[in-house]
């Protein structure tokens, strides 16, 4: 198998993989928000834009009463927000 084959067949089982929501609402809680961004950003540039606003959904809901959201997922909700908020 070709390397450039071998990397997008990767992918595509990353994006399959992590797109089910039952997937994220397992995981998304257990995970740093940094981890947490980073599979969403990996979905999100895969046209899974639904499922990666899943994860920082699923992960802002573990979070303890008071925590605020920070680091990468925020930032990466923050621009997810504008992005779709553009006509």
């Amino acid at each position: 198998m070709l390397e450039h084959d071998s990397k997008e067949l990767a992918m595509r089982a990353f994006v399959q993989t992590f797109a089910q929501p039952m997937t994220a609402a397992d995981v998304a809680p257990t995970l740093t928000c940094w981890e947490t961004s980073a599979i969403a950003m990996m979905l999100d540039i895969h046209d899974e834009g639904e499922a990666a606003t899943m994860w920082l959904v699923q992960h802002a809901e573990g979070h303890d009463e008071g925590d605020e959201p920070h680091g990468l997922a925020e930032a990466w909700s923050t621009a997810m927000q504008h992005r779709n908020a553009a006509p």
